[in-house]
């Protein structure tokens, strides 16, 4: 994992997250760990946590969230 796609992850979930979904406040604190993490270079568990707050926001079967898995192969 790198911070380029890190960066993109977060971006996707960034896109997602204030749509009024019944978890979004999940999705939320899944996106503000995902941030730190990539501050502090854990990119890893960044992608990891960008990942969740996709899956609170939009679930697994949402194009944002494949996409977003793509990126991590």
């Amino acid at each position: 994992m790198n911070e380029a796609t890190a960066a993109a992850t977060i971006a996707i979930a960034t896109a997602n997250v204030a749509n009024g979904a019944p978890m979004q406040s999940s999705a939320v604190l899944c996106l503000s760990d995902a941030r730190s993490c990539l501050s502090r270079g854990d990119f890893g568990s960044a992608n990891s946590r960008a990942l969740a707050s996709l899956s609170y926001s939009v679930g697994c079967l949402h194009p944002a969230w494949r996409e977003a898995k793509a990126l991590l192969g």
